[in-house]
């Protein structure tokens, strides 16, 4: 099971930057919040990735279905463990949706699912490419 960190107050919006706030606006000092909460959480985890990005349209979808209940992916996340962390080369869309849905319901039940069912060689990932901080552009 994950840590336990808190690093931010569920905002309560039920979708927040998904669904903009169910009719509102979502503000630059919004985003940018998300952003530095996504981030602030990965680190908390141990996160980083071999991937530079991610699209926020596959992120967005992920947590919509997290948010309505339907995402049934069976698998988890894959990389390497290294030194205490985990760099993901696959499943980096997932893990940002499951982290957004982790700040906005305080729930860390889909970053548990992708984690119990992750795939991890113990090998230095730098070996293997460059290492990026985990992606963290929030959804929209």
């Amino acid at each position: 099971m994950l840590q336990s960190r808190e690093t931010s107050e569920s905002r309560g919006s039920g979708g927040g930057l998904m669904f903009g706030g169910y009719g509102r606006t979502v503000t630059a000092a919004e985003e940018v919040s998300m952003t530095s909460k996504i981030a602030a959480e990965a680190e908390a985890q141990g996160f980083k990735s071999l991937n530079s990005g991610i699209d926020p349209a596959i992120t967005g979808n992920y947590l919509e279905q997290m948010m309505n209940g339907t995402f049934n992916k069976p698998v988890g996340v894959a990389g390497f463990r290294w030194e205490g962390k985990f760099y993901l080369n696959d499943g980096n869309h997932r893990m940002n949706s499951a982290i957004q849905y982790k700040i906005l319901t305080g729930d860390y039940k889909y970053m548990d699912i992708l984690m119990n069912n992750a795939k991890w060689d113990n090998a230095n990932p730098v070996n293997y490419g460059k290492v990026y901080k985990f992606p963290v552009k929030p959804t929209r």
